[in-house]
């Protein structure tokens, strides 16, 4: 990694030989609807991340995913709401490019299908989906449909 590092604040950078690019892909706008955040490889050089800082996405998508992951946790909103940086509230970004071409440098990558589990999001584990991407793996973080994050229902 180059040393002038970006000045946004974001998680870790993915420690492999890749830097990553990120799409969110959504199979249809109905009930039966599939939402996903995809990782995935590219060509850019992974010391350069730092140079496409502002295509990098925010680790939380807005904030009502805070109102309702606070909600789902049990945990009064305004701890994530005060304290930020302990939370990690956005500004918060994920050092992935948005967007970005896919690496042409395999013929094909292995996918991963990744499923964040109880009271969670697709941004829960972005770091973890975001370094398994810079080792050259497509990772596809399902956004599941439950009563546990009301905004991800389909209305």
């Amino acid at each position: 990694m180059n040393k002038e590092r970006s000045k946004k604040l974001h998680v870790p950078y993915p420690t492999g030989p890749y830097a990553t690019g990120c799409m969110e892909l959504m199979t249809e706008y109905s009930e039966e609807g599939c939402f996903a955040r995809v990782f995935y490889p590219t060509n850019i050089p992974s010391d350069q991340l730092d140079k496409y800082s502002d295509k990098w996405i925010p680790w939380v998508p807005n904030e009502v995913y805070m109102k309702e992951f606070a909600n789902a946790l049990h945990v009064p909103y305004f701890i994530f709401k005060y304290f930020p940086p302990i939370i990690g509230q956005a500004p918060y970004y994920i050092p992935t490019i948005s967007d970005a071409p896919i690496s042409d440098k395999e013929q094909s990558y292995p996918l991963v299908l990744f499923s964040h589990g109880y009271a969670a999001t697709r941004f829960v584990c972005s770091n973890f989906c975001n370094t398994l991407a810079s080792y050259g793996f497509i990772v596809a973080a399902i956004e599941h449909r439950s009563v546990i994050l009301i905004i991800v229902k389909y209305y």
